[in-house]
């Protein structure tokens, strides 16, 4: 499969491994295709946005798990678990987290703009657009 363009909108907190994820649908894009991703933006300290509290990781598979256990939500979303387990990055995003997962899956030509500042009741929400490009092969 060669697509123009995947979009992903508020999914990736979901995802226990956005590196993986980002190397995964970069997979189904041909040469100048683009990859857009919109969620929140971590809104915490510059000292606390480069980890998520409540991030898993399966050990096993090393510092990223493969695409298929990125994809695999039946650990992460059990019932019996605790809430920070459900929403693995329930803090959202950072510019550097987004811009270090699409340069892990190949991605050039990154951007991260805010696009949207969206309420609900007390909650506030600031949702980023990251975009990033599938350059072409090398000759």
């Amino acid at each position: 499969l060669n697509h123009a363009l995947w979009q992903c909108a508020l999914a990736y907190h979901h995802f226990t491994s956005i590196e993986a994820m980002s190397q995964h649908l970069a997979s189904f894009l041909k040469a100048g295709g683009v990859l857009l991703v919109a969620d929140n933006i971590d809104t915490r300290s510059s000292e606390h946005s480069s980890t998520n509290e409540g991030d898993t990781h399966n050990e096993s598979s090393g510092p990223y798990p493969t695409p298929s256990e990125a994809l695999d939500d039946s650990e992460t979303h059990s019932h019996t678990k605790t809430p920070s387990n459900v929403v693995p990055h329930k803090y959202g995003f950072s510019h550097s987290q987004m811009e270090a997962a699409f340069t892990f899956a190949g991605l050039s030509d990154f951007s991260f703009t805010q696009r949207v500042r969206a309420k609900k009741g007390k909650r506030q929400a600031d949702i980023f657009v990251a975009r990033g490009v599938k350059p072409p092969p090398p000759d």
